[in-house]
């Protein structure tokens, strides 16, 4: 599992930025921001992630969950490991 404070910090400084960069133009803060530009999306991405494999985990984990609808989750389950793993690197 990735360190969340540390990914907070990550997207904080990026949102602060983009902010300063609206009030006014600073070529520093302009290429810092574009540094982080991916790195921010990545978390982003990463984090969606976590969540739908939060959500298919509850969905499996609920009885109520019908079988056919169970055996798409499990299947979808899979593959949002995968994307998740290759996020986390």
């Amino acid at each position: 599992m990735l360190p969340q404070d540390k990914l907070d910090l990550i997207l904080r400084r990026h949102a602060e930025i983009s902010a300063r960069l609206a009030a006014g133009h600073d070529s520093a803060l302009s290429r810092e921001l574009s540094g982080l530009e991916d790195v921010a999306a990545a978390i982003r991405d990463y984090r969606t992630q976590v969540s739908e494999v939060e959500g298919l985990e509850a969905m499996l984990g609920d009885p109520a969950t019908e079988a056919e609808m169970r055996d798409l989750a499990e299947d979808e389950l899979r593959d949002a490991r995968d994307r998740l793993s290759q996020l986390e690197h």
